[in-house]
């Protein structure tokens, strides 16, 4: 056991249930598109209390709070970059539309996820894309 956590009383089902509100409330809210969120917004918006936020992702998800937001984020950079009206804009210019402070957090956080720059992964995603349109269905 973390001993970091070992006076804790939240059971195992209570940080699942947490974790669940919180990543309801990140798919539910653009809130994660704040450059300055902190663990005391989503402690508010969920009702949980940050110490309790902290345990539940670090112990039930293995992730601590900036890597889910980041994550969310994440996502949402990588469905922009994915649409077709996305031609105008740089990738740093929707990392930063999504909440990222800066380009080094950025491309470090999508390195950690992706394991490779968002230039490589959106080439390759944009070739397979194109490689499924030309394949007839089955």
């Amino acid at each position: 056991m973390n001993m970091r956590y070992a006076r804790s009383r939240l059971s195992e089902k209570e940080m699942e249930q947490n974790c669940e509100k919180i990543q309801s409330f990140l798919r539910h809210s653009d809130d994660y598109k704040n450059p300055n969120l902190c663990i005391w917004d989503i402690s508010l918006a969920t009702e949980i209390a940050p110490a309790a936020i902290s345990q539940s992702l670090n112990r039930f998800l293995n992730l601590n709070f900036f890597d889910v937001v980041n994550r969310k984020r994440l996502e949402e950079v990588k469905r922009i970059l994915l649409s077709d009206n996305t031609n105008s804009y740089t990738i740093e210019s929707v990392a930063y539309d999504c909440g990222f402070r800066s380009r080094s957090t950025f491309y470090a956080a999508f390195n950690k996820l992706e394991g490779t720059s968002p230039a490589k992964w959106l080439k390759t995603a944009l070739e397979t894309d194109k490689a499924n349109e030309k394949t007839p269905p089955g």
